[in-house]
């Protein structure tokens, strides 16, 4: 399939229009069609290669709300037209003793949403499903998005700080 795309063809440039096509689909891929998608500070240090992992072109966006177009042969928790999220991380190994624990962005066949892949600066994203979560319909896209990094970095630091409502 063709995906229509902004990216950074590269180091530090603007973002220019850009084609390319999806791959085969693995078992457990699953294909969305991008209804908004936030931006991170981190998709800043990607386009500018802070990080020294960036592989140009890059498409950022890394807080992507969308519909599911197209499941995996091995995908059984989403189906076409559920309303999903994705945020920094697309796919991990789910074997090692990381991801068993419950710590797949330890893993270290983790791979993010824009680390060697394109992202959702574009009109579609394939990703691992099991890294596409179901969006509650009572919340819109747009407030969703930002949710995907930004809300999960703060939630995850009360969290492990211990912090509960109240």
């Amino acid at each position: 399939m063709k995906v229509n795309s902004l990216a950074a063809l590269t180091k530090g440039n603007l973002l220019e229009n850009f084609e390319f096509e999806t791959t085969e689909l693995d078992a457990h891929d699953c294909i969305i069609e991008v209804e908004t998608c936030g931006i991170c500070h981190s998709d800043i240090h990607m386009i500018d290669n802070d990080w020294k992992i960036s592989k140009y072109p890059l498409v950022p966006g890394h807080e992507v709300v969308g519909r599911v177009i197209e499941v995996g042969k091995q995908v059984f928790h989403l189906k076409k037209g559920d309303r999903v999220g994705v945020g920094w991380q697309a796919k991990a190994c789910l074997e090692c003793e990381d991801c068993l624990s419950g710590n797949e962005n330890l893993c270290d066949h983790n791979i993010g949403t824009i680390t060697g892949r394109h992202g959702g600066f574009a009109n579609y994203l394939q990703v691992d499903s099991r890294f596409a979560f179901k969006i509650p319909n009572a919340l819109e896209s747009h407030i969703a998005s930002p949710l995907l990094c930004a809300g999960i970095t703060v939630y995850s630091a009360l969290r492990y700080a211990g912090m509960t409502s109240g």
